[in-house]
């Protein structure tokens, strides 16, 4: 069930895409709604250059499904030696702050192969017909490489709400 809630999720999002851009869906039966953060920024020190990420959190209705979507960029990564032992975002799909769906991305490799990149990570869905209260949320879970500190967390701020 959650793969075809996945799909069919996706479907809408490309559709919306075609109809002309992710603000507007052409068919009035099918609402479209985004609600996002601003940018949320940080540097984090790592060996050789530090890498400074930017995320950009959003929650989105279309047709009665929910989905959160984390897009951002970072600079700073590749090098001679690995910036992360493990960088992953997880976002959450909430309603009135109960979790209905969470996805994680791992950009370990695409930061410590690359100097700089675009990502995205969206794959947290709700199908849920219910209306009223949705956002979305997330964090960042990292390993500086050769630090010995262990794993930190970076919390993103929620989108707000769609009512």
């Amino acid at each position: 069930m959650r793969t075809k809630t996945r799909r069919l999720a996706t479907t809408v999002a490309a559709s919306a895409l075609l109809a002309g851009g992710l603000g507007y869906l052409a068919t009035p039966a099918m609402a479209y709604t985004e609600k996002c953060t601003s940018s949320q920024d940080t540097t984090i020190g790592t060996p050789g250059t530090n890498v400074s990420v930017h995320i950009k959190l959003c929650i989105v209705d279309s047709g009665g499904y929910h989905q959160a979507v984390a897009n951002g960029t970072f600079s700073g990564g590749g090098g001679t030696t690995d910036k992360f032992d493990n960088f992953d975002l997880k976002v959450r799909v909430e309603r009135y702050d109960s979790v209905y769906d969470t996805y994680t991305c791992d950009f370990t490799n695409m930061i410590n192969n690359n100097s700089s990149s675009a990502f995205s990570c969206g794959w947290a869905v709700s199908g849920s017909s219910l209306n009223y209260g949705w956002s979305a949320d997330g964090a960042v879970n990292y390993d500086i490489n050769l630090d010995g500190l262990g794993g930190k967390t970076w919390n993103l701020t929620g989108t707000p709400t769609i009512y």
